[in-house]
């Protein structure tokens, strides 16, 4: 009776804190200028943090200690180009979805919630020539449960004939804390025929106890083809 009780005020906090909002801490687009440099940094080996010091620098000098020690943590997951392409030929499983399980290390009494699932993803959708891109994580169990902080970044992105290299044609990042869902939509008109898609990049931390920490990995859409 005594755990049932602890698992219904468990429940009940949770609900609580599905009213409150997610605490946006930062937004980022880049521009043509900036879409450039990106495009020229594909494949290198920086961090997030790194990232933004070159294109924007304001950006990181507006957050909190500890938020600019986790993006100088985190490495830049630049879109795969060649596996987007070996999974449209059936080479390969499509990255569109991934689920990821966090373990619980704490004392099972004080805390009843056994482990946190989430799921990201990568999607677009095209109307003629403007496309859109969405790349989205959320807590599927516990519903509601808060991880302290996110980021997502969700970019359109051109694959080149052969399907080894690509261009970056648009770019948003969108950084939030206490939040169990969160997501960048980013849309562009393309000029060219083509074969397109979104690439999605997903970065948590966990809450204390938790295991893995960190959560980050990339997801990538289908290809849809602009004629």
């Amino acid at each position: 009776m005594k755990k049932a009780i602890g698992l219904g005020v468990a429940f009940a906090v949770l609900m609580i804190m599905a009213l409150a909002p997610a605490t946006t801490a930062y937004k980022f687009s880049a521009n043509e200028t900036q879409l450039q440099i990106i495009n020229d940094l594909q494949g290198q080996d920086i961090t997030k943090g790194e990232l933004y010091e070159i294109l924007q620098p304001e950006l990181v000098e507006g957050l909190s200690e500890e938020r600019q020690k986790l993006l100088y943590e985190t490495k830049v997951n630049w879109p795969d180009y060649s596996k987007v392409y070996a999974s449209s030929q059936g080479d390969s499983e499509s990255t569109n979805v991934k689920e990821t399980i966090i373990i619980n290390t704490n004392d099972v009494d004080s805390d009843p919630t056994p482990a946190i699932l989430m799921r990201h993803l990568s999607d677009i959708t095209a109307s003629g020539r403007e496309l859109e891109g969405r790349s989205e994580s959320w807590v599927v169990f516990p519903p509601y449960l808060k991880m302290p902080t996110g980021e997502i970044t969700s970019a359109v992105c051109k694959l080149d004939e052969g399907g080894e290299t690509g261009t970056v044609l648009a770019y948003e990042t969108e950084g939030a804390e206490d939040t169990y869902n969160l997501k960048a939509e980013v849309s562009v008109t393309v000029s060219e025929p083509g074969e397109y898609f979104c690439h999605g990049e997903h970065y948590f931390t966990a809450p204390v106890g938790f295991t893995p920490p960190v959560v980050q990995g990339p997801t990538a859409s289908d290809l849809v083809t602009v004629r």
